[in-house]
């Protein structure tokens, strides 16, 4: 392979973890248009989403729930963690909270399976608007989520930064040995939250 194009490979490798680590995080937090804040009465669980890697290596999964507000009849897809439903709604679905559960999440767009899957729950449900768009859902974790990420590209600089005082010096160290070991954790860490 020609050095060139081993350069041109790992600029667009570097670029690729900027974009994911550190600008998207600032976009996703920084953007008020697609931020939306409802009020939820009742909700029920929607569809789980399980991840891998080669269909072998279980990586998490992802909980959809659909959200809705009776006042309005109106509904949402909403992403939360595995206990949301139970520690917000009560076991005939309806929200603990005296008024409703109110929540601020980012609108994203559902990625094409699950929005088939979603799509075919979500049409048998009649009278029911969807003011987001049924394509669309609300991810309550994006806060959490862009932080992680913000956090994984700080660690990746800290460790070039060190990788490379290392090889000025070109004696390894017991410090490098730690190095290695946070670069394999920083490496699962970084599937965990891409999958």
């Amino acid at each position: 392979m020609r050095k060139g194009f081993k350069i041109f490979l790992g600029a667009i490798f570097v670029l690729a973890l900027v974009i994911h680590l550190l600008i998207m995080p600032i976009v996703n937090l920084t953007d008020k248009e697609n931020t939306h804040t409802v009020t939820i009465n009742g909700a029920g669980e929607l569809i789980v989403v399980e991840h891998s890697i080669n269909g072998l290596i279980p990586m998490g999964k992802d909980y959809y729930y659909i959200g809705i507000n009776e006042e309005n009849a109106e509904a949402y897809t909403i992403k939360a963690p595995k206990k949301w439903l139970e520690k917000n709604f009560n076991s005939e679905h309806t929200a603990l909270t005296a008024g409703g559960l109110e929540i601020t999440a980012l609108a994203k767009k559902l990625d094409y399976k699950v929005e088939q899957e979603v799509y075919s729950t979500l049409t048998s449900v009649e009278g029911i608007t969807y003011p987001i768009s049924a394509s669309y859902y609300l991810d309550t974790g994006y806060v959490a989520n862009c932080i992680t990420k913000l956090a994984l590209f700080a660690v990746l600089l800290f460790l070039v930064i060190s990788f490379l005082v290392i090889l000025k010096k070109g004696t390894p160290t017991v410090f490098s040995k730690i190095l290695a070991i946070i670069a394999l954790v920083w490496m699962i860490v970084m599937l965990i939250v891409t999958v």
